[in-house]
């Protein structure tokens, strides 16, 4: 079995870029359910679909998306 490990995403966003997506993406969450275990998770896989890119969980990108989403976007 081979597994592939995904290079890191070359996609360039400013703060304000991301934090501006992120917000989009939390509140099509919302819509969708009320759920709130777990958002973080299910923005970062909708940021994914959205931009169409495969992307680790340590990817730089995606620890500013968690970051972002912890300190800012879903409190």
């Amino acid at each position: 079995m081979h597994t592939e490990i995904p290079k890191p995403v070359d996609l360039q966003f400013t703060d304000e870029e991301l934090h501006k997506v992120l917000t989009e993406i939390d509140a099509e969450l919302r819509a969708k359910s009320p759920q709130v275990s777990g958002r973080e998770l299910r923005g970062w896989s909708a940021f994914c679909r959205r931009f169409n890119v495969s992307m680790a969980m340590h990817d730089p990108l995606a620890e500013r998306i968690f970051q972002l989403v912890q300190t800012t976007v879903w409190r």
